[in-house]
């Protein structure tokens, strides 16, 4: 298994991340469910009023950090993620949406999100760069780097 298949099948396995963002110098993390196309990007529904949204607005490098379940003293596996993040404009939502549509089986939240009845908008994160943590498949090395 490659570091960049480890981290596409973690992305296709966990659906929780933890994203921070940052405003002036006071740092903020929230939890959202994800989905990841086929780019490599990580999209999630957020209302535009959250804090996180709102940081994005303002900064938008971002962290994130998925882990996969697993129980104290197993082997750990993980991936951060730093890159950029933006809400998707409301006319490409439809674009970007399907990933997590599919996901989630949340096709239904697509239209009210367009109309406005929905306040949640989609957000993307473009990572820049993946650091994988897996004591399972590369015991020797766990911490493995990937750039997309």
């Amino acid at each position: 298994m490659t570091v960049r298949d480890a981290i596409i099948s973690y992305l296709d396995t966990a659906t929780i991340m933890q994203i921070a963002t940052v405003s002036g110098e006071q740092p903020w993390g929230a939890t959202v469910f994800f989905a990841a196309d086929n780019a490599h990007e990580i999209f999630w529904l957020s209302p535009p009023n959250a804090r996180h949204s709102r940081e994005i607005g303002l900064n938008d490098r971002v962290a994130a950090t998925i882990t996969l379940p697993h129980q104290y003293g197993e082997a750990w596996q993980g991936v951060q993620v730093e890159g950029t993040a933006k809400e998707i404009d409301i006319a490409e939502t439809e674009r970007f949406f399907q990933a997590y549509a599919e996901r989630f089986n949340a096709h239904y939240r697509l239209a009210p999100m367009i109309s406005g009845d929905d306040a949640s908008r989609l957000y993307r994160l473009k990572p820049s760069l993946f650091v994988l943590y897996d004591e399972q498949n590369f015991a020797t090395e766990p911490r493995q780097e990937w750039r997309p």
